[in-house]
């Protein structure tokens, strides 16, 4: 998986531009740079390996998905760690983001989508989802981007299974 791109561009833009002096500024951006780092580290993630290959995954922490950013958030994370696969706790998918009328579902999937990330949430059995969420989880059985599973193994063997083609 190439790191480079628009991702890279824009670390390396906030990087330079955090590094630049402006002294009437400086408290603030020091409290923007602390308040970004305390936002990020909200999201609870390990890389794991399984034969031979990584994956991130997200186990959940103070905040659940609840907006696009946090997908941004973890395509960051896949950037940084060179994999392309994310593992998803249940207990990050927040209620918007099961109830499909917020959109959040849709667009959380379709940034993973645009950068090549394949996803599994794996949830407890006997967990209740909104119909509509189910019946998209259903869509998505026979696509190769995002699935829905109860076991953990049977998630990370889909995950990081060779890509037909």
């Amino acid at each position: 998986m190439r790191t480079c791109g628009e991702l890279d561009w824009i670390r390396q833009v906030k990087a330079f531009l955090a590094a630049l002096p402006d002294e009437d500024d400086a408290p603030d951006e020091a409290r923007a740079r602390e308040n970004y780092q305390e936002a990020g580290s909200k999201m609870n993630h390990q890389v794991k390996a399984y034969q031979g290959r990584r994956y991130l995954h997200i186990t959940g922490g103070d905040s659940p998905i609840q907006r696009e950013q946090d997908a941004i958030d973890i395509i960051a994370l896949c950037m940084e760690h060179d994999t392309n696969a994310v593992l998803l706790d249940g207990g990050v998918l927040s209620d918007d983001f099961v109830r499909l009328r917020t959109g959040l579902a849709g667009a959380v999937l379709q940034k993973f989508v645009n950068y090549n990330i394949k996803a599994a949430a794996v949830i407890r059995e006997g967990l209740q989802f909104p119909e509509r969420f189910r019946e998209m989880v259903a869509e998505y059985r026979n696509g190769n981007t995002f699935r829905v599973f109860t076991d953990q193994d049977e998630a990370v063997g889909w995950l990081l299974a060779p890509q037909p083609g």
